[in-house]
């Protein structure tokens, strides 16, 4: 990462276990067609679902913005697939 992608992260470049990550996925795919993600999130700090039909696909599509408020330690989106 450079260091500017260090500070818009808000991740410490000297604690190797402060890097942006997934810490579950839990599905519901056949009563609401759900995906659930859990996350460390830093306070009042918004983070953005992206998502891609294929990995082939060109681009990233934005699903849904995530807000983390304090004393939020691990915000969940559970956001139907598109």
């Amino acid at each position: 990462m450079t260091n500017r992608e260090e500070y818009l992260a808000d991740t410490d470049p000297n604690d190797p276990s402060s890097y942006l990550r997934i810490d579950t996925i839990e599905t519901d795919f056949v009563t609401t067609g759900s995906v659930r993600l859990t996350f460390p999130a830093k306070p009042f700090r918004t983070y953005s679902i992206l998502y891609k039909d294929t990995l082939a696909a060109p681009t990233w599509q934005k699903l849904t913005d995530v807000g983390a408020s304090p004393p939020t330690a691990s915000p969940r989106s559970s956001t139907p697939r598109p």
